[in-house]
């Protein structure tokens, strides 16, 4: 299942944004400015009452984990640490399940649908 990201815009303006050129995919990305704006002393906050199902997630592109594992030593550690007492995991499983267990979607309709707009 997919993530969603919500970020103030004061906080990216101030962390730089994203550094595009030193990763491949927007999730290292996303990644390496959720710990530079944490450095600045904003937090990083899970809104338990909202989720976004998709059959994919972004992964990270070919040298995205060293990289992000040698601007980020105590990455690796806090995000296991994260996994490892996931206050949502049940409820993530549930829904995965739920999402993989749909039929898949029909793409003509979807033509259609956008032809007849």
């Amino acid at each position: 299942c997919h993530h969603a990201v919500l970020l103030r815009g004061t906080a990216r303006r101030k962390a730089g944004g994203l550094d595009a050129s030193s990763y491949g995919s927007w999730y290292a990305a996303l990644v390496d400015l959720s710990l530079r704006m944490g450095g600045l002393g904003w937090r990083n906050v899970l809104c338990d009452t909202a989720f976004v199902a998709s059959p994919r997630e972004g992964r990270p592109v070919d040298g995205d984990m060293d990289a992000l594992a040698t601007r980020w030593p105590a990455w690796h550690a806090r995000l296991a640490s994260f996994l490892m007492h996931d206050p949502l995991r049940a409820q993530r499983d549930q829904l995965a399940q739920l999402l993989a267990d749909l039929p898949p979607p029909d793409p003509q309709r979807t033509l259609f649908d956008a032809l007849s707009s």
